[in-house]
């Protein structure tokens, strides 16, 4: 069995593990990142000098400094820096493009913008 969930790659507890607060607390701080579905930016390519707590921002491919390790992932600053894959279906309102963008296998598309009607987004 993997030590991890197969969506979120989030640790499961194990067997007389020590400590478990830990693994579910880590788990939590996803799961409230998933369930916010706002990202801050998909541009922005170096981690802001002081984030707040618990912003979410996409790594884009031509990421620097601390994100360049982890292009195309999602980072999460809680404490520090979580990273976290984005798979293709993933969705969510990014902040500093006013739209509500859906992530695919070829990149970020947008649903949805603010001032469009949904009819204007099916041209």
């Amino acid at each position: 069995m993997d030590n991890k969930t197969p969506n979120l790659q989030l640790y499961l507890l194990k067997e007389y593990q020590m400590q478990k607060e830990l693994t579910i607390n880590e788990a939590i701080i996803w799961v409230d990142a998933a369930m916010n579905k706002q990202v801050e930016s998909i541009t922005i390519n170096i981690p802001p000098e002081q984030p707040e707590q618990g912003k979410l921002f996409y790594v884009p491919q031509n990421a620097k400094a601390e994100w360049a390790e982890h292009k195309n992932k999602l980072a999460l600053y809680y404490s520090g820096w979580r990273y976290i894959k984005v798979t293709a279906g993933y969705s969510c309102w990014v902040g500093d493009k006013n739209q509500f963008m859906l992530y695919t296998d070829k990149g970020w598309v947008t649903i949805f913008s603010e001032g469009s009607s949904t009819n204007d987004n099916k041209k």
